[in-house]
């Protein structure tokens, strides 16, 4: 095994009652599985996509922890769009899994091609760089995504589970993972995200889970639905967004509700 590929950490981001089954189940379902074992699982606005590309039966994840752009640096502004829960995997994993696949961005995403966006097993140190904290995707590399054929990836391979800090509720998210991940009698360390800017960050956050909830789980397609719905608080900031940022955005408050929001 290759060092690099060796030390490299999975990760994958769910919703609360996504989460709630796989503890369930025992382990990070495909969405094959976890629509069997739950019907109200979260549904996202790729989930037609994938069935048509026979990616129902498969277990996705990314090679970072999406969450912490939104918790670390000032330009980015949207958290992780498929979760507040991050589950992150022990290093060693990805020749573990079986038909383990690696690719550019995610093969849900438009303009997706199998031919560029590949990567095979063989290059993927390439797209990494070791530093004094961990191995971690280099910069042009940061959007890449995993699969493989595992319908369930058990909890044994979990090294930790970082949540965002949502207050919601008079409830707090990490507290809530923790006491379902001891109920479970599972070892497994929850920490709860730290967020650099925190004031400034958790008063962004706060606002988006208030639209969130407002919207009550709309689907979300268009710039235009943004622009109708918007809080005056968020106006001067959402007009800040790139078109992606956008999209990302409308993923963001419907899954957010739909997965998390409504079961606290």
């Amino acid at each position: 095994m290759n060092t690099i590929t060796s030390k490299i950490h999975l990760y994958h981001a769910t919703q609360l009652d996504d989460f709630e089954t796989y503890l369930k189940c025992g382990g990070v379902l495909c969405r094959e599985e976890l629509e069997a074992a739950n019907p109200e699982f979260t549904k996202f606005f790729s989930d037609e996509k994938d069935k048509a590309d026979n990616n129902w039966n498969r277990t996705f994840g990314n090679f970072a922890d999406f969450g912490a752009r939104f918790a670390n640096f000032k330009g980015s502004v949207i958290p992780n769009a498929y979760g507040p829960i991050c589950i992150v995997f022990k290093p060693g994993l990805v020749e573990k899994l079986s038909d383990f696949k690696a690719t550019k961005i995610s093969v849900a995403t438009d303009g997706y091609k199998p031919e560029s966006h590949f990567i095979p097993l063989s290059e993927l140190p390439s797209h990494f760089e070791e530093t004094q904290s961990g191995v971690f995707p280099i910069k042009t590399s940061s959007a890449m995504e995993f699969s493989c054929a595992n319908r369930i990836v058990e909890f044994e391979h979990v090294a930790y589970i970082i949540v965002d800090a949502i207050h919601y509720n008079g409830r707090f998210l990490p507290d809530i993972i923790t006491e379902k991940v001891n109920s479970m009698g599972l070892s497994i360390k929850v920490l709860p995200r730290k967020m650099k800017n925190t004031e400034e960050k958790q008063a962004i956050l706060s606002e988006l889970l208030l639209w969130a909830a407002a919207l009550g789980g709309k689907l979300l397609d268009d710039n235009e639905e943004l622009e109708n719905s918007v809080p005056d608080s968020l106006k001067e900031w959402l007009q800040g967004l790139k078109p992606k940022g956008r999209g990302i955005l409308a993923s963001w408050l419907t899954y957010i509700y739909s997965g998390t929001l409504r079961y606290l």
